[in-house]
C-alpha cells in the first residue's frame, strides 16, 4: 500500500475529517491534501511518524 492509501485508511478509521487530522498532525490543511492525492508525498521519516501518531490515537 502506498502512504495516501494508509492515510486515508487511518484518518477514516478514526472519523477524522481532512481538517482535523491535519490539525492533529500540526501540518496544513494543504499538506493533508496533496498528500492524499498523491501529489507529495512526505519523507519516509514523516510518512512513519504520521501513521504511528494515527495509530497512537485510535487507542486512546
Amino acid at each position: 500500500m502506498e502512504f495516501r492509501d494508509l492515510l486515508k485508511f487511518e484518518i477514516d478509521r478514526l472519523g477524522l475529517t481532512q481538517r482535523e487530522a491535519a490539525e492533529f498532525l500540526d501540518v496544513s490543511l494543504t499538506t493533508i491534501e496533496k498528500w492524499l492525492s498523491g501529489k507529495r508525498k512526505p519523507s519516509a521519516r514523516t510518512a512513519r511518524s504520521v501513521l504511528d501518531d494515527l495509530k497512537k490515537e485510535g487507542y486512546n
